[in-house]
């Protein structure tokens, strides 16, 4: 269905109403859950989903997971399902919005969870360069470490606690 607007800027007003109506905005859980983790050894990418209290974020609140792979840093970076093109617009636009407590919680949680790896640039120890073309071998800080982090976390669920922040 195409929608006609009179101009660019009706069109991101109406775009603007319909993210307030459908990004789902949360505050910070006493509890946070990361469950249903789903990973693919051979690529470290994988998904999960999440619970924020007592609210489970699954597919019938979020269409998509949470998603993750590994960052330039050797530690996994995760994102956000998102909304693609809303009312046609030619923009992405995350389908959540989590305090920055949640977030640096589940990185903190990613973080345990996944193995850590050597991050891109030149590696000293080995006198080599990583780059975007490197192979998780390469990459690898602990081979036994990272096969058997991978054989455990399909459809595993692990909690964190979250503090809330002091409204003093």
């Amino acid at each position: 269905m195409r929608m006609n607007y009179q101009n660019i800027d009706d069109h991101v007003e109406a775009v603007m109403r319909w993210l307030d109506d459908h990004v789902l905005v949360f505050d910070t859980p006493h509890e946070l859950t990361i469950f249903d983790v789903q990973a693919d050894s051979e690529t470290y990418k994988g998904s999960f989903r999440l619970k924020l209290d007592e609210v489970i974020l699954d597919s019938t609140k979020l269409e998509d997971p949470f998603t993750f792979s590994l960052g330039q840093n050797g530690k996994p970076s995760w994102y956000i399902p998102m909304f693609y093109s809303p009312l046609g617009a030619p923009a992405s636009y995350g389908a959540i919005k989590l305090s920055d407590e949640t977030e640096r919680a589940i990185q903190q949680q990613l973080d345990r969870l996944l193995p850590r790896m050597r991050p891109l640039g030149l590696d000293h120890e080995r006198g080599i360069l990583l780059t975007y073309d490197a192979s998780l071998e390469d990459r690898m800080l602990d081979a036994n470490d990272y096969q058997r982090c991978f054989s455990e976390l399909p459809g595993s669920s692990h909690t964190v606690q979250v503090k809330l922040p002091s409204h003093d």
